[in-house]
């Protein structure tokens, strides 16, 4: 027995067009204002369950500052607030290993100026001011777009939301050839939605048009999904005459809405209170999927944002991720490759039983039933019988543990046992592809190598040999983790 839980958030016809599926860039912004944080075992956690949104793609943000908006010089604060290299290049391998696309977004905020912010650095007359400020920013950016290189970036955003500075057009062209030397990939600039795009005068230096699409959609603040719709008309017009001046597609760089009350009105506000609002934040992601998802000149979104912290978010969080929210599952609904043709389908009032004529369609990619535990897990865990505490599942202990019996599931297609999803239980995986906890300590991982439990508790290794893993295989691996620890692909059977 299964069960199919329809949430009121999602539609109730099926409206995904094909667009949505074919969309370059079905992404979120991921986001970290501190060092070693995405460098951090529960970065890798919390990017898996991103991915396992359906993304693919994400925006990995990077932060320097200057001192004051009229500062010249700006710096990365990598013994602090800005991540350092060695992060940047263990979240891009992890987002590689997740199957995501990156995009690197470079951005300059200010360190000391609470009373402005980046989109007003403007130095007026003063030449000399712009020649050092650009001088600087040349070196910042250019620094990034060779990471990105190295890296296999397949997107860099060379500048984010500079409206003061946005008319200094051979300015920011001379910028954008410096990159293009050191950086063969996409380029973009991601303008900020009060007109800024209109000022940019170089877009047909770049690959698309980057906005950051933070548009007041009505002065309502429980607003329904008709009129939110209805509040997007004139945006998607101008953007549309946008698109065609220029013959670009438009990317929304960025664009996002708190789970407060009234966001719909004034999406870019992240510091008001207001009660909090699960419903209205997931409306405003639902009609801008159905506004934009058949528009042939746009190419994708990066939701703005999903935090480091695997447990960020929340009903009670009033915060832009729709992380643990209902916002989550209309992301997750929209992200779906699926068929857009209903099919046949009824449930039996009287026995439960479930009949369809067409295919099931589901986000995950593997089969799933609860199962009580017999210590904290989480998704990702290799887990054993637990030899003291029959029935009950707990991390596998040791190398080649004969009790070893699959790895918690990240978010399953299917769920079984749902009856008994209450107390201490974890959903175990038990056949399809899976996100798994792995480490080098047995040898390089390699697609198609054998799996099976690590000395580390939770964490699978390759196998030597299968005559030693006879009994205590988890699976096989689909992608490769080269040393230390990290989260790689696999795929159960029995």
């Amino acid at each position: 027995m299964f069960f199919l839980i329809v949430r009121s958030v999602i539609p109730a016809e099926p409206t995904l067009s094909a667009s949505v599926s074919q969309w370059a860039y079905r992404g979120i912004s991921y986001v970290a204002y501190w060092r070693d944080l995405y460098s951090s075992p529960e970065s890798d956690q919390s990017l898996a369950l991103l991915a396992a949104t359906g993304a693919n793609a994400v925006s990995i943000i990077v932060t320097c500052y200057q001192e004051t908006v009229s500062s010249t010089q700006i710096q990365c604060l990598t013994d602090s607030s800005t991540p350092t290299d060695d992060d940047l290049r263990h979240v891009i391998a992890q987002a590689h290993q997740l199957g995501l696309d990156v995009m690197l977004k470079p951005m300059v905020d200010l360190a000391n100026d609470p009373a402005h912010w980046r989109g007003e650095i403007n130095f007026g007359t003063d030449e000399a001011a712009w020649a050092q400020w650009f001088a600087s920013y040349q070196n910042f950016i250019v620094h990034y777009a060779q990471l990105a290189q190295e890296t296999g970036v397949a997107v860099f955003a060379v500048g984010t939301e500079l409206g003061g500075t946005a008319h200094r057009e051979s300015n920011w062209r001379a910028i954008i050839d410096a990159v293009r030397s050191v950086y063969p990939g996409l380029l973009t600039y991601a303008a900020n939605f009060d007109g800024e795009q209109y000022v940019v005068n170089f877009w047909d230096a770049l690959d698309f048009i980057g906005i950051d699409a933070y548009y007041p959609l009505t002065q309502k603040t429980d607003p329904t999904v008709e009129e939110l719709k209805a509040g997007w008309a004139p945006h998607k017009a101008e953007l549309a005459t946008l698109s065609q001046a220029w013959r670009l597609p438009i990317v929304f760089t960025e664009v996002g809405y708190r789970s407060v009350d009234g966001t719909n009105r004034a999406p870019w506000d992240w510091i008001s209170d207001g009660p909090v609002d699960l419903q209205e934040q997931a409306d405003c992601y639902r009609a801008l999927f159905e506004v934009f998802q058949s528009e042939p000149w746009m190419e994708g979104i990066f939701w703005w944002a999903w935090g480091t912290d695997p447990d960020h978010g929340g009903p009670d969080d009033t915060y832009y991720s729709p992380h643990n929210k209902p916002a989550e599952a209309v992301l997750q609904y929209f992200f779906a490759s699926a068929a857009s043709s209903p099919a046949l389908f009824r449930i039996e009032r009287a026995t439960g039983n479930v009949y369809t004529d067409g295919t099931f369609f589901a986000g995950g990619a593997d089969v799933a039933e609860y199962v009580l535990v017999s210590e904290p897990v989480e998704p990702g865990d290799v887990v054993e019988l637990d030899p003291h505490n029959p029935k009950h599942y707990r991390k596998a202990q040791r190398a080649y543990s004969k009790l070893v019996a699959g790895v918690i599931a990240t978010a399953p297609g299917l769920v079984l046992n749902a009856h008994e999803s209450a107390g201490d239980r974890a959903l175990l995986a038990l056949l399809g592809r899976v996100l798994v906890k792995a480490t080098a300590e047995n040898g390089p991982i390699r697609p198609g190598d054998l799996l099976t439990s690590a000395s580390t508790p939770g964490y699978a290794m390759r196998c030597s040999s299968p005559i030693d893993c006879e009994g205590a295989l988890v699976g096989k691996a689909l992608t490769p983790l080269n040393d230390q620890t990290g989260i790689i692909h696999a795929l159960l059977w029995r």
